[in-house]
Order: C-alpha cells, then sequence, then structure tokens
C-alpha cells in the first residue's frame, strides 16, 4: 500500500509529457469522481466534478476544469463518444496548467480500449496508427485479475 500512497501523494509534472498517440479534438462534457484511500482500501465518494474535455488519444485525455476544481491523482473518468455506449476509464493525472489536466488511462476494458480506437481512427479520417505500441494503457484482465484497486504495479 506504501506504493499506492506514494502514488497518490506525488504531485504531477507541470509541464505534458510528448505524446505517444496522436490527439484528436474531443469537446464534451465528462464527469470525474476521485479516487481517494480511506483506511488502506480505495473508494468512490458519490461526489462528483464536471469537467470539459478538449481532446483525447488512445493513451489519454485532456480536460478543462473550473478553477476552482481540483482533481485527485487518481480518478474515475466517464464519457460518452456521441452515440456510443458510456465509457468508464481510470486514470491517473500527469499534467496540469492553469486550470488544463491531462490524465493518462491506468485501466479500462478491452471494449472501452476499442471504442476509443475507432472513434480515434474515425476522427483521424480512418488513417491507422502504424508503429505505435496499441497496449499504452493496462487492461484490468491482464494486470487485475482479482481487484482493480491493485494500482501499485
Amino acid at each position: 500500500m506504501a506504493a499506492l500512497t506514494q502514488k497518490l501523494s506525488s504531485p504531477p509534472a507541470s509541464q505534458p509529457d510528448r505524446q505517444k498517440h496522436h490527439r484528436v479534438p474531443y469537446d464534451d462534457q465528462v464527469t470525474l469522481f476521485p479516487v481517494i484511500e480511506s483506511n488502506g482500501l480505495l473508494e468512490i465518494p458519490e461526489k462528483n466534478l464536471k469537467a470539459q474535455s478538449r481532446d483525447l488519444s488512445e493513451s489519454g485525455i485532456r480536460l478543462e476544469l473550473k478553477r476552482n476544481q481540483r482533481p485527485t491523482p487518481i480518478v474515475k473518468v466517464c464519457f460518452n463518444l456521441r452515440g456510443l455506449k458510456p465509457l468508464t476509464v481510470y486514470a491517473k493525472l500527469i499534467w496540469k496548467k492553469g486550470s488544463t489536466f491531462g490524465f493518462q488511462y491506468i485501466v479500462l476494458d478491452d471494449a472501452d480500449r476499442n471504442q476509443i480506437k475507432e472513434y480515434v481512427k474515425h476522427a483521424r479520417g480512418g488513417i491507422s496508427d502504424l508503429g505505435v505500441d496499441d497496449d499504452q494503457s493496462i487492461s484490468p484482465k491482464k494486470t487485475y485479475p482479482f481487484y482493480w484497486g491493485n494500482l501499485s504495479g
């Protein structure tokens, strides 16, 4: 649990990392639920934050929050890719600049991963992203077979 506590308490870098996947515009409302540690367990309170998405990629999403809102280092992100089934992914905060925050997906199922890939491919005009490692985020079936909350891996 010490590794998880360290991840939850370490501040993100102030500058964005280089993108491994191409970003595409995605302008829609997104709901964030903070993931917090309480008595050695991970909890998701009912309190949520509303954010405005700016773009997304196969590995993450860029969101803008109101100035007085601050997300936790790990969040549950809920959004809908226009007409497709709602997505729920877990992401970690990797950078912030003012009221804009960059999140990297850390847990999403294969169906959600494929839905994001298809959305990105369609938004880029059907151009596939050859040569890019498709497994940048972690599939819960492979890495967290018994409990998604084991984020220390």
